[in-house]
């Protein structure tokens, strides 16, 4: 589902690593920003569940939905000089572990790293299932596996006290739901009442 993305172009031409854009620039150029603001985006990134997803041109081949980090800085070369190249911070990923663990030894591959904060429920305990589609695909009714488990309750309260959709102070924060297999789509506004979690979503399902 390499079509989620607004600048799949560059996914097709590029030769090297690039953050994937889910939302077109038609609604990025729409924030205002104050322009003495300085923007910082989220770097606290450790923090996040990791998703390690690999295709062949466009097509989905496998995946896993928690992979692991190591805990220490990658090391880089300049190609010309051969000297060490300091960094600050970064995460390193073993992607010959990765790809071992998954079985694929030969190929050419693009691979799909998610960094996500999951809110409600994971890839191994899912609280949420899809109970009802608009007519027009664009709102979808979650409903709770099951309202009584304790974590799930945790869960929907903290998304009820925390859970922004609005630009507050130049950041728009974007929500995902996540079908695994990176199926993602985004939603834009979201209520709950009780057990039913309303999302409105940014394009048709």
């Amino acid at each position: 589902m390499l079509d989620q993305y607004k600048n799949i172009e560059q996914l097709r031409t590029s030769k090297k690593s690039f953050s994937a854009e889910r939302l077109p620039a038609s609604k990025t150029q729409l924030f205002s920003v104050d322009s003495n603001q300085t923007y910082v985006p989220n770097t606290n990134i450790l923090d996040n569940n990791i998703e390690f997803h690999i295709y062949s041109d466009t097509s989905y081949v496998t995946g896993k939905h928690k992979i692991n980090f190591q805990d220490t800085i990658p090391e880089y070369k300049d190609k010309i000089t051969n000297r060490t190249i300091q960094i600050n911070a970064g995460i390193g990923i073993d992607l010959y572990k990765q790809f071992e663990d998954l079985q694929i030894t030969a190929g050419n591959y693009n691979i799909v790293l998610n960094f996500f904060k999951n809110l409600i429920g994971n890839f191994d305990s899912q609280h949420l299932y899809i109970d009802e589609i608009s007519p027009d695909r664009k709102e979808i009714r979650l409903r709770a596996v099951d309202d009584q488990n304790l974590e799930f309750l945790e869960q929907i309260t903290n998304y009820i006290q925390t859970v922004n959709q609005t630009i507050n102070n130049g950041l728009y924060r974007t929500y995902l739901l996540n079908f695994s297999r990176n199926k993602t789509v985004v939603f834009v506004n979201s209520v709950v009442v009780n057990d039913l979690l309303y999302v409105k979503l940014l394009e048709p399902l």
